[in-house]
């Protein structure tokens, strides 16, 4: 059995995916060869030399995609095209493609066409999506119509099983579309183990303060994880001198401009702290068992939050966004507080809540089961029951989503 992973996006944590793919694939017997194709830039990053480079061993290793940035539809199709000359370089039994959203639909829609079908029927194909735009709101018709014909092409995408990563678009497809509902799943997003650590020595390990209330971000810090709206809920809110922020990963270019602007202040106070460069693993684990309150401000993401089911795993509270993912999971599973973060005094009050709230949180039975479903363990189970199978290997015991919302609170 010849496999072949095809990953051109480096971003988030894209080759955590793969570590834990690779794992899971590289004891099983019967497997002939294992080729990895992704982006150059990807090969040369932090991410890269941190999560695959100490596994790579046995593994070929192609790091020859070259996709510029553009808009979606752009990346979605130079992402068809580059799938087609993977194809036609690289043979194989069975493809994984661990970031498939925006090439499903592209593959859906050119199966219509002709020489549009560019797998091979013989072949075996798994796909992770990590969005579901169909699940959530859309606004006017033209919106709506969007994602209904993305929902169409997503039917017709070749691909033998569809991991969705976010269980609201699971749940959406299986209502709406028997098309996806028998080859559809969801797929455990991995929760790295963190270290058992109090946040007095997590503090001290990362040089900040020992003392007071931390409130904080982990990861990318930009717009799109709500850090504007967060640093404009702090500057407001009605805190005391020890309680703080702490910013701790790369941050982009707009919000090291925004922190310069308006809130360098609380910088030469010392009430926000910046750790502004990728974090090992061990650097985010210890930021976020550091922290008192970890924040997911994500004000309309369409998707799950890693650092929201690491922040779990780390017995810390949540505040997050009562949009998507976060509005319905965060309050289902008992994991902490959310809100509107667009309302920046609604914003504020929360982080006062949760501050307050933080000296008391413990994970509930209803978190533990949660964490349960997306161990590393079960996220290995998830991606290697089709390919098991093809090997006549006995099946992993992979618990479901379904498994994971027996009894809890159910928020709509």
């Amino acid at each position: 059995m010849r496999i072949l992973i095809f990953e051109p996006d480096s971003g988030g944590h894209r080759y955590t995916y793969i570590r834990h793919l690779l794992t899971g694939l590289k004891p099983l017997d019967g497997i002939d060869s294992i080729t990895l194709v992704t982006s150059k830039s990807g090969y040369e990053s932090d991410a890269y030399q941190a999560q695959l480079k100490p596994i790579e061993e046995g593994v070929n290793v192609a790091a020859e995609i070259d996709i510029p940035a553009g808009s979606q539809l752009d990346v979605a199709k130079l992402r068809y095209n580059a799938l087609e000359e993977t194809l036609k370089r690289h043979e194989a039994d069975h493809l994984y493609v661990p970031s498939a959203d925006g090439l499903t639909q592209v593959l859906g829609a050119r199966a219509l066409l002709p020489g549009g079908k560019i797998i091979p029927p013989s072949m075996t194909t798994e796909a992770a999506m990590h969005r579901g735009s169909f699940a959530y709101p859309a606004s006017g018709f033209q919106q709506k119509a969007k994602v209904a014909l993305g929902l169409k092409t997503i039917e017709r995408s070749p691909w033998t099983r569809i991991h969705f990563v976010d269980p609201l678009g699971y749940e959406a497809a299986k209502v709406i579309s028997p098309k996806l509902a028998t080859r559809s799943v969801v797929l455990a997003d991995p929760v790295d183990a963190v270290q058992e650590i109090n946040k007095k020595q997590a503090r001290k390990n990362l040089g900040i303060e020992q003392g007071g209330r931390w409130l904080g971000v982990s990861g990318a810090i930009d717009a799109r994880k709500g850090c504007d709206k967060l640093l404009a809920a702090f500057d407001m809110a009605k805190l005391g001198d020890n309680d703080r922020l702490l910013l701790a990963g790369r941050a982009h270019d707009d919000i090291r401009a925004l922190v310069k602007d308006k809130y360098q202040h609380h910088i030469d106070s010392g009430r926000l702290v910046m750790i502004d460069r990728y974090l090992s693993d061990d650097e985010l684990g210890w930021s976020l068992s550091g922290m008192d309150v970890v924040c997911t401000a994500h004000p309309s993401h369409v998707g799950l939050s890693n650092i929201a089911l690491r922040a779990l795993a780390a017995n810390r509270l949540v505040l997050g966004s009562s949009f998507g993912w976060l509005g319905r999971v965060v309050p289902a599973f008992e994991m902490g507080v959310v809100c509107n973060v667009s309302s920046a005094a609604e914003f504020a009050g929360a982080i006062e809540q949760s501050l307050d709230a933080a000296q008391w949180y413990k994970r509930t039975p209803a978190g533990k089961r949660l964490l349960e479903f997306h161990s590393q363990a079960n996220h290995i189970a998830g991606w290697t029951t089709l390919i098991r199978e093809k090997l006549g290997l006995p099946a992993p015991d992979v618990k479901t989503w379904e498994w994971a919302t027996e009894g809890v609170r159910q928020t709509s």
